[in-house]
């Protein structure tokens, strides 16, 4: 009876087993082809993404890849394979998975050995452009200095562009006719040394070596002129198609002398030196004084003080503020005296 009762429950175990083993022969196959339909849709999508990411880059190649053209080609070629070929892999991987496909291993072979010379070039041409970062060079060209018909300086915005949609790239630059176009120009207003105005445009540009960098900081154009009591000043720098992208600025820096004032338009980006940040200087005239830039009516009525520096003594603090308040209350006698 006993034998009986194991050999019942060894049918029992081997029919479970059967049965489990019949479902899983089902249901793995019907998995693995999921996971696989999964990858595919995936692979398709990084496919996608290689392909408008590389045609988004290849206008911008010979403007950055450091040589000549047909290194920006060969470049390019490199990060296409470069990305490429690990795809084909584990497409095949995946085929593999979903009906038993398999890659023939002469192509395989063939495959990673491209991919091992796409690697290497692309190694070298990568670090022989990031030399081109090595150094930074800064230009100044003067653009003015002496005295103006006026005790005002307006600054207004000049030649302005503004950026296109999905056509930038490296530092938000954007081509324009073949031309680079990099946005932003600031505008630095602070305290002249003598009773001149001094306008300067200040270029700075990375190069492989100090002599290379400021020759590229030399080739960025003109972005201000001045016209009158007018400084119109560009929103954007201009290079020409020859050029490389290495980082190129360029600001204006405009040098007040004590007294003097400047009125700022809407549209000008400017940095100068007050401590209360929460001042929009845009739209308001300004003073120049020895604690930055004031504001007589602004300043007086709400106690703020420009740029005043301040001792860690209470005594010294108290000093400074009165020092200041005499200076902006002496300021605001002389406007009305010279409206008058």
């Amino acid at each position: 009876m006993t034998g009986k009762g194991m050999r019942a429950g060894a049918g029992i175990l081997s029919g479970l087993f059967a049965f489990l083993s019949n479902i899983l022969n089902h249901i793995v196959p019907f998995i693995l082809k999921a996971v696989a339909v999964i990858a595919i849709i995936m692979m398709s999508m990084m496919f996608i993404g290689l392909i408008f990411g590389w045609s988004m880059m290849w206008p911008f190649a010979s403007h950055f890849i450091s040589g000549p053209r047909m290194f920006s080609v060969l470049g390019m070629m490199n990060i296409f394979f470069a990305g490429l070929i690990p795809l084909v892999f584990v497409l095949f991987f995946v085929a593999r998975m979903y009906n038993g496909t398999r890659l023939p291993k002469t192509i395989a072979a063939g495959l990673g050995g491209l991919w091992l010379l796409n690697m290497a070039s692309g190694a070298m041409i990568g670090v022989n452009t990031a030399r081109q970062f090595n150094n930074q060079g800064q230009v100044q060209r003067t653009l003015f200095e002496g005295d103006l018909k006026s005790d005002v300086l307006q600054i207004e915005l000049g030649e302005s562009r503004d950026r296109p949609n999905m056509s930038t790239f490296f530092g938000e630059a954007w081509l324009d006719d073949g031309k680079i176009i990099h946005p932003g120009v600031r505008v630095v207003i602070e305290e002249s040394k003598d009773d001149m105005f001094h306008i300067i445009q200040n270029n700075n540009s990375n190069g492989e070596s100090t002599r290379q960098a400021k020759v590229n900081a030399q080739n960025i154009g003109v972005v201000a002129r001045l016209d009158g009591n007018d400084l119109f000043v560009n929103n954007f720098i201009e290079l020409d198609k020859s050029e490389k992208i290495r980082n190129q600025e360029s600001s204006i820096i405009v040098a007040v002398p004590l007294g003097k004032k400047i009125k700022i338009g809407d549209q000008v980006h400017v940095e100068a030196q007050r401590d209360d940040d929460s001042w929009d200087l845009n739209g308001q005239t300004w003073t120049m004084s020895k604690n930055g830039l004031i504001h007589p009516d602004i300043d007086v009525k709400n106690n703020k003080l420009g740029n005043v520096q301040t001792t860690p003594s209470p005594s010294g603090q108290v000093t400074k503020s009165k020092e200041a308040v005499q200076e902006v209350k002496e300021r605001v006698i002389d406007i009305k005296n010279e409206e008058k």
